[in-house]
């Protein structure tokens, strides 16, 4: 009892009422001004709990209830209490065997011993001996620590049920079991763990039936996925078995390792099985028959136990249970003496039954409603596909039968072509609406860009893209799904209901983009449109401004459409990461072929669907039907685990949304792709993506294969290279594309990390294949691809080249600007941050992070590493400045007209605001013995005022330059707030808080990092280590200690925030940190509600289709 609950308690609150008529609303203080005080209260309440329970509410107190109980005289209720030390329980007994199981383990429990509270009324003694069925259960919700076990049966004369005993033990082992029955029934239950029959718990099997309920429930959540082997775990329950062994060893063999776990815990037992089947038992047949299936009666009791208040002390769960028995008591004698009934209702066992199969028949409706709807919306996805379909063959019939016969898709011939019967073909005979909108579709999914239905009348419709700013509402619909709810818009939208426009853009996906008058009506409206994510019954929806409206449709993704033959990357789903081809284009997808990845050794079935579905790190292999022994479906096309593979390739359907077009591929799936020899690859093999390892750049010699004529590249852009003939400059393919070397020339191998390549010189030519060796003396030779190598710098030492290391460039190619110059890396987040190096070479060449082609400048490190000697990496421009001037060198040297080439290439830059960057040092004089360490080299800066001795403490944390303009979330002074780095005029750096309008500048001290924690699934940002700076979303995380909930590692991944219109762009890199190295991001309202799409899919596997 809490003040609290004292001062609302009914009988409080009658009390105060009578004491004082005159108040409406009488409280404690009307009774007196010194109760308004709640610990003056609890002073009254601790001094009648002592008097009344001198000996507290646990096992002290019930043992002096018990005495009080025996000293008066009154009806007795607690008949029994027993202590047992664990090691007496465990050997004292002779009626158990050690070899038998148990169901809970005696050591390490938290009482010293095992306790035993008996309960029972004087008067259903009587009904115990008269009982013809009973029923027992044990529950753990009442009281905590302890369990609550109660024999309960019916009476069928008054249609009540009866709680016979109760008990309260601390243990549920076989052994304390078997203490709980001899003290109950002494005659009755001794001879359970006897064997003077023919074998030990053979008078189980004689009396004993499982609950088919808690059967049903076990085999749900047993694991068990196969629903074949379910039906044969259910038909265990019956009254004969025709096939008992071969049933048992099905489910062994069959049920993976859920199934030989309950099949295993079930014979282990040594009774269940015998509970399960009457013919396994020795209860007579016309009582296994008439008694009951269901424990279903004592279930009722402890929900009415539970209903008198829960959780509670020892001593109260007791007098609360004495309450109940006797007023059941009492009900039942009255109803037995005067016919009157507990409730009006008839409680005959045909009302029962008769009740038990309509709640039955209700909840399988329901399940079947839900089934039935979500046939009725994948009928509408087929209906949608088959529709394209039939317009797709339509279209290819005008073709020359001769073009692509042999070419023709494979794919899931028999299915597709049942589909495409199903939708009207575009016919003369056809409506007018339905010849349009399945043009509409095809053009829609397959050649534009942003895809859009706009209604102008009933029966026309156009396909534009809007020009102005409309007022727009934005629909978030489940994955995949956005197509068909703007199917059902256009198809089904009235007048009334105020829409003007639908339409999906590709770089929005999960997004439906609505111009409409929204109102009530249409909000109720597309709530019943199948695939809308609805809450409580609505829509979610939210408006976007005109300016956001015109942002948004400027920033439409010039990707080219999904066509057949188009390389794409995976982004989401089971398979993210890998590069395919597409083979078949639908509305609201793609069929995409890959390369698989497949162990062919047997593994364990995983319990957990997570990892299930993601994929483990195997090398991609084409597919051997023979190696798997997988099913023939087709001419070249197989079924293994679920999964079909075509030509030795996995055909997978993609929904637009897990997909975009790939930039590039790696060399080892484009072989594999080439090795499959399937029929569309001769189509689209040529014009494959850049392959990864292949590295292009400016200025360099090349061949056209195919025509043999020479070139310089001109262009280095995304889709190919722009090649500057004797005839003119002209576009080439990556595949028509080889690089010109000379024997003799030092060259690095592009592949694998930067510190890792592997540099050597050209020794001969074998084929199209180049090989080189690391020095003169060295007989490690290394045969790779032209494409693979650039021109590189030789070392001072090691094997002298018989051509100039610039021989294959030639005379016209631009002078190299700034080489030899004294730069300084500022690249944000990279190891060589504040790193002096020298210009080798610069160069215009692609970068993912832009999508043009950028100036880039090659430095070599200007100290020398023995373990890394003549390291040299590429930076774009901006990420360089002279070391003298801290300025960009544009700026500190101008280019010179020998130098007019890369002038145009130069990005712009506010040269004041490049200035004020510069920090000259301080000039420190600092004496130091002549067996010191030598100091760090001065003309290697560093941000970080630990290099300066008059600085002995390290920068914090929320002064780092790289966090300079991020918002995060962060404690001070107790309290947490949003806060940022912001850099001041003079160069200095200060934390400030940013969720106020006043920017108070925080003391750096009293600034504590929000670690995030397991309930904290949302962004965060990198505050410490190499990755610093970065934003990053949670996917899973993992526990170090089980002990301490701080100590996790997290799994996240790098994202690049485009809030308030946009959801976050997540990028490929997956990076696992701990928490220690993040805080919580500053996230917005309007950022949050966008990426609750993107929160899901990180956290859960998309669909596949």
């Amino acid at each position: 009892m809490t003040p609290r609950r004292f001062c609302r308690h009914p009988a409080v609150v009658n009390r105060v009422k009578q004491l004082c008529p005159d108040e409406e609303e009488p409280t404690l203080t009307h009774v007196h001004p010194s109760l308004a005080n709640l610990d003056h209260i609890a002073s009254y309440i601790h001094t009648e709990i002592k008097v009344c329970l001198p000996n507290g509410t646990g096992w002290d107190g019930v043992q002096h209830m018990k005495s009080k109980q025996d000293e008066e005289g009154s009806t007795p209720y607690i008949r029994e209490m027993k202590e047992i030390s664990w090691q007496r329980l465990k050997y004292g007994g002779d009626h158990i065997d050690d070899s038998e199981d148990e169901d809970g383990s005696l050591e390490g429990l938290d009482d010293d011993c095992f306790k035993l509270i008996v309960c029972m009324l004087p008067q259903r003694s009587e009904d115990f001996l008269k009982a013809k069925y009973i029923q027992s259960d044990i529950s753990f919700k009442c009281i905590p620590g302890w369990k609550e076990f109660e024999l309960v049966s019916v009476d069928h004369e008054t249609s009540q049920v009866v709680v016979l005993c109760r008990a309260f033990m601390n243990s549920q082992s076989a052994r304390a079991h078997q203490v709980l029955f001899v003290t109950i029934r002494p005659k009755a239950w001794a001879s359970i763990f006897k064997t003077s029959l023919e074998r030990p718990y053979e008078h189980i099997h004689r009396l004993y039936r499982v609950c088919t309920a808690h059967i049903t429930r076990g085999i749900t959540s047993s694991g068990v996925q196969d629903y074949a082997v379910k039906d044969k775990m259910h038909s265990l329950v019956c009254i004969r078995h025709p096939n008992w062994d071969e049933t048992l060893a099905y489910i062994e063999r069959e049920g993976g390792v859920s199934g030989r776990n309950w099949l295993f815990n079930k014979i282990h037992s040594k009774f269940a099985m015998q509970g399960m089947c009457w013919e396994r038992s020795f209860v007579p047949l016309n009582i296994w028959q008439a008694g009951d299936a269901t424990t279903n009666a004592v279930e009722m009791s402890h929900i009415d136990i539970y209903r008198e208040g829960m959780p509670c002390s020892l001593i109260g769960g007791i007098s609360r249970a004495r309450y109940y028995d006797k007023m059941r008591l009492q009900t039942h004698r009255v109803s037995q003496k005067t016919g009157v009934k507990a409730a009006y209702r008839p409680t005959t066992t045909v009302v029962s039954v008769v009740r038990k199969y309509k709640r039955t028949v209700i909840q399988r409706t329901r399940k079947f409603n839900v089934a039935d709807k979500h046939i009725i919306e994948q009928n509408e996805r087929l209906h949608l596909e088959a529709g394209v379909e039939a317009v797709q063959d339509v279209e290819s019939s005008s073709e020359s039968e001769d073009s692509f016969i042999v070419e023709e898709e494979y794919s899931d011939d028999a299915a597709e072509s049942e589909a495409a019967n199903l939708s009207p073909v575009p016919s003369t005979h056809v409506p007018k609406e339905d010849q349009a909108w399945n043009g509409l579709l095809v053009r829609a999914k397959v050649h534009a860009r942003v895809r859009e239905t706009t209604l102008v009348d009933e029966e026309s419709y156009d396909f534009r893209l809007f020009d102005d700013a409309p007022e727009l509402w934005v629909l978030s619909c489940m994955p995949g799904w956005e197509d068909i709810v703007v199917f059902h818009i256009g198809r089904n939208a009235r007048s009334e209901h105020g829409i003007k426009a639908a339409f999906i853009m590709p770089h929005l996906g999960k997004q439906v983009w609505l111009e409409a008058e929204m109102s009530s009506a249409l909000k109720a409206w597309l709530v019943d449109i199948p695939g809308m994510a609805r809450r409580n019954q609505q829509v979610q929806l939210h408006t976007v401004s005109p300016d956001m409206s015109l942002r948004a449709l400027w920033s439409a993704s010039s990707s080219p459409p999904m066509v057949n033959g188009a390389w794409v990357k995976v982004h989401h789903g089971r398979f993210k990461g890998e590069v395919g081809m597409v083979a078949k284009v639908y509305p609201w997808g793609c069929k995409v072929l890959l390369v698989p990845k497949l162990d062919p050794s047997p593994r364990e079935e995983s319990k957990n669907k997570r990892r299930r579905l993601q994929n483990s790190d195997l090398a991609p292999k084409l597919f051997d039907h023979a190696t798997f022994n997988a099913s023939i479906i087709g001419e070249s096309r197989y079924r293994f685990q679920g999964l079909v593979y075509e030509h030795d390739l996995l055909a997978r359907r993609l929904s637009f949304s897990q997909i975009a077009i790939a930039s590039e591929i790696s060399n080892q799936i484009f072989t594999l792709f080439g090795l499959s020899r399937h029929p569309q690859l001769r189509r689209h093999l040529q014009g494959h993506p850049r392959i990864s390892e292949w590295c292009f750049q400016v200025g360099e010699k090349v061949t056209q294969v195919g025509m043999g004529r020479a070139g310089i590249i001109h262009t280095v852009g995304k889709d190919g290279l722009e090649v500057q003939f004797a005839e003119g400059v002209f576009p080439v393919r990556w595949a028509d594309i080889r690089k010109e070397f000379e024997v003799g020339q030092y060259v690095q191998i592009t592949e694998g990390a930067p510190a890792e390549r592997w540099c050597g010189w050209i020794h001969a030519f074998e084929g199209s294949l180049l090989q080189l060796i690391s020095g003169s003396n060295s007989r490690e030779i290394q045969s790779v691809h032209p494409n693979t190598v650039i021109a590189d710098s030789p070392p001072h030492s090691g094997m002298s080249s018989t051509s100039s290391t610039q021989s294959s460039i030639p005379a016209s190619t631009p002078v190299i600007p700034w080489k030899g110059t004294r730069v300084l890396v500022i690249a944000q987040g990279h190891p060589w941050r504040t790193k002096t190096a020298d210009v080798m070479d610069v160069n215009i060449m692609t970068d993912p992070r832009y999508p043009e082609p950028i100036l880039q400048i090659l430095v070599q490190l200007a100290h020398y590493d023995a373990n890394a000697p003549f390291l040299s990496r590429w930076f774009p421009y901006l990420d360089i400045i002279e070391a003298d001037s801290w300025l960009p060198l544009n700026e500190a040297q101008p280019l010179s007209d020998a130098h007019s080439f890369f002038r145009t290439w130069v990005p712009h830059t506010n040269i004041l605001q490049e200035k004020g960057r510069r920090i000259p040092p301080e000039p420190i004089v600092v004496e130091e013995p002549g067996n010191a360490t030598p100091r760090p080299d001065p003309t290697e800066r560093c941000f970080s005022p630990a290099w300066d001795p008059s600085s002995p403490d390290p920068i914090h944390w929320c002064l780092d330059p790289q966090l300079i303009g991020m918002r995060f979330r962060v404690q001070y002074n107790g309290r947490q707030i949003a806060a940022s780095v912001r850099c001041e005029k003079d160069g200095k750096m200060n934390c400030i808080r940013v969720d106020t309008p006043l920017k108070e500048v925080l003391d750096p001290t009293r600034v504590l990092p929000i670690h995030p924690k397991a309930r904290h699934y949302d962004m965060f940002l990198v505050i410490s280590g190499e990755h610093r700076g970065k934003w990053v979303r949670s996917i899973q995380f993992t526990k170090r200690s089980p002990s301490d909930s701080t100590d996790l590692d997290w799994n996240v991944a790098v994202v690049i925030p485009r809030a308030p219109f946009l959801e976050d762009e997540v990028t490929d890199d997956r990076i696992v940190l701990h928490s220690s190295m993040m805080t919580l991001a500053a996230e917005t309202d309007d950022s949050k509600r966008l990426n609750l799409n993107v929160k899901k899919w990180l956290r859960q596997p998309a669909w596949d289709y």
